[in-house]
């Protein structure tokens, strides 16, 4: 409950979280964590609508491929003003790599720092979880964990911790008496109850996570998926026309890779949307497809590095190639008309319009989603290919160079494919000797990337 002092903070939270699940459901996963990140900044202790989403989020991210946190973001803070702006730190990196351990513990710390209690629970009892699992258990976060569950009165959770690390290190006979001394804590606490129902609650938090990692992994197995998509089926008999149970229906449905059941979702999906004109479920139509397609060229591809390439495969994984071009273009040229403030939908309809050598309509929509700040830098790199390619490379120049004074890193690969496209927008341009120095000074810090030696001795041979 949200105290009236505090309801100002929580909805301007809420707006974030909600925003942050609009776009992830277009796996626009990075995007939904700086969305949530920012949710929680302003309201650190919303574990059921900020911690818990944001975590099922990280997993969903991890198994679409999501980068883990570059040097840049691990060490972009290393000295924080209050205990928020630790937290939030550390979440930023759990939620790229939700399964560091190391991430996890300063979410713990930074949580007993900050006096958060629930989100301490929450944090504590994950990462138990996550260390249970593993084969070898580091001994110095069992023992972060006993002290977080003893601080918050958890003994049972406290207990069991301290008999991991006990596991981890059998010869530490002081770890004995610290486990007496925590189950005598616990057995007073036990006695506190005046009914068992409390108790028996406590006994089944460790099972009941495991459950909602599961649920949240997406490597679930058929049975469950089948089992969820039933329970969906069920409830959508109770309540036909509600908009969010079609959609996750559908989503989850096509999830199961039965092409029968593929195609009724489509159907369903065409129906709903002519009964109500929302293009939600075009969008969702578009995503569904778009994702059978992809999941359809990995399949072609694992079949060509097995068994080698074949007339067969190789018509195949052409003629998915094209459908899958024809159904992002389609996509996303909806979702820019529908959606005509959301930027994320520009730049990935310019993306495919570039692919096609549609330059002209491309450039515009650069234009416009680099004025959102995440998708600035990439922006400028693609508005700066367009020009190049259209052979405007005075222009590409400008462009480049905005695009590397906006840019922090000098080491990253964005960094070095900003210099490489600069130079080589200049050595079209005839700026032989400034697009060479750019060249050979790429070449000192990645000698191998890409075809920068031959350039560096080809440009060398021409000035001399």
């Amino acid at each position: 409950m949200v105290e009236n002092n505090d309801k100002r903070t929580a909805e301007s939270a809420r707006a974030f979280f909600n925003r942050a699940e609009e776009v992830a459901s277009v796996d626009n996963y990075d995007y939904a964590v700086e969305l949530y990140i920012e949710g929680i900044r302003r309201w650190p202790e919303a574990v059921e609508e900020g911690h818990k989403p944001l975590r099922k989020l990280a997993l969903l991210r991890q198994a679409d491929g999501g980068k883990k946190p570059g040097i840049k973001e691990r060490f972009s803070k290393t000295s924080f003003k209050d205990p928020v702006e630790e937290l939030t730190h550390a979440e930023y990196l759990f939620s790229k790599d939700p399964e560091n351990v190391g991430y996890a513990e300063m979410i713990v710390k930074a949580a007993r720092k900050g006096g958060f209690k629930e989100i301490l629970e929450w944090i504590s009892k994950l990462l138990l979880y996550i260390i249970k699992n593993k084969e070898k258990r580091p001994f110095s976060t069992l023992m972060l964990l006993k002290e977080a569950f003893s601080s918050i009165e958890h003994y049972q959770e406290a207990v069991f911790a301290c008999q991991l690390a006990k596991q981890a290190k059998p010869g530490d006979m002081s770890l004995d008496d610290e486990i007496k001394n925590l189950m005598a804590k616990q057995t007073i606490q036990k006695v506190r109850y005046d009914t068992g129902d409390d108790y028996r609650k406590a006994v089944q938090d460790m099972d009941k996570q495991e459950e909602l990692q599961q649920k949240d992994a997406v490597h679930k197995t058929d049975s469950y998926r089948t089992k969820e998509v039933q329970q969906l089926e069920e409830r959508l008999k109770q309540s036909p026309d509600s908009q969010n149970l079609r959609l996750e229906y559908a989503k989850k449905a096509a999830q199961l890779e039965d092409p029968k059941l593929f195609m009724e979702v489509c159907k369903k999906l065409n129906d709903w949307h002519k009964e109500t004109r929302d293009f939600a479920y075009q969008r969702a139509l578009g995503e569904i497809i778009i994702r059978d397609l992809k999941a359809k060229i990995r399949y072609t591809k694992s079949d060509i590095e097995t068994h080698g390439k074949s007339e067969k495969n190789t018509a195949r994984l052409k003629d998915l190639a094209h459908k899958l071009s024809e159904a992002e273009l389609q996509h996303y040229s909806g979702c820019v008309e529908n959606y005509p403030t959301e930027a994320n939908y520009k730049f990935e309809l310019a993306v495919r319009l570039m692919q096609k050598k549609k330059y002209d309509e491309a450039i515009p929509l650069f234009q416009k989603s680099r004025n959102r700040p995440s998708l600035r830098i990439s922006s400028l790199n693609m508005l700066g290919m367009c020009f190049f390619n259209k052979g405007w490379y005075a222009d590409a120049v400008d462009i480049f160079e905005e695009a590397l004074k906006q840019h922090t890193s000098d080491y990253d690969d964005i960094y070095k494919e900003l210099r490489y496209n600069l130079a080589r927008a200049l050595e079209h341009d005839r700026r032989y000797q400034q697009a060479y120095n750019i060249y050979r000074k790429l070449a000192q810090l990645d000698y191998s990337y890409r075809d920068i030696s031959a350039r560096v001795n080809r440009l060398r041979a021409q000035l001399e």
